[in-house]
């Protein structure tokens, strides 16, 4: 048997309690596919700005018409 969990993440960030959902389900073979959107996120009170590759933004950028600086770790 194998369970599919599909998240389709709007905010820009993925929830680690939907890996950890897949991850811990026992006797079963999970396995976990996720759409990413560009967007802003927040998590743990930092925000990052994922880009549509699903990559965090670092350094400068050009974002929605303001510059943005965001750390080394991907947080503003």
């Amino acid at each position: 048997m194998v369970l599919i969990v599909t998240t389709v993440v709007t905010s820009g960030v993925i929830s680690s309690k939907t890996i950890d959902l897949a991850k811990n389900c026992n006797g079963v073979n999970a396995v976990v596919s996720a759409e990413s959107v560009q967007g802003w996120g927040e998590k743990d009170r930092n925000w990052y700005y994922q880009k549509a590759d699903g990559s965090n933004t670092i350094g400068w950028d050009f974002i929605s018409g303001k510059w943005y600086y965001l750390k080394d770790d991907g947080t503003m």
